[in-house]
């Protein structure tokens, strides 16, 4: 500390300090979010569990969205027409409040927040 002191001297290193201080503090977790499913999968679902909901018969280029999911780790499960199981554990953080979850033409689940893809799973 004393070297970086002798270098850049101590009032400039307060203000770098109080610059790295203040970084991110108007970020905050969610506690809740609403994570939007949507079927893309080549065949209609029998059924989708997540977060002790199940909902059923979720036709090909459907959407149901479920509202006030906790933040963390939560596991997703696709139950097809053809009685193949699709899972994955995902987890939820972060300050977006609404999360999209697809399951895609090639059964893989990707994972998107602010229009952007930031997980691809493959299945379990």
């Amino acid at each position: 500390m004393n070297t970086i002191k002798n270098l850049i001297g101590s009032g400039q290193l307060l203000i770098i300090s109080v610059i790295f201080a203040s970084c991110g503090s108007d970020y905050e977790e969610c506690p809740f979010y609403d994570v939007v499913v949507s079927n893309n999968y080549f065949e209609p679902l029998d059924s989708v569990c997540f977060n002790n909901t199940t909902i059923i018969d979720v036709e090909i280029t459907k959407q149901h969205t479920f509202n006030n999911v906790p933040h963390g780790k939560q596991t997703i499960q696709f139950y097809t027409k053809s009685k193949l199981e699709i899972s994955a554990d995902i987890d939820l953080l972060g300050d977006t409040e609404r999360v999209y979850v697809e399951l895609t033409e090639s059964g893989r689940i990707c994972l998107e927040k602010n229009d952007s893809m930031i997980e691809m799973f493959l299945p379990n």
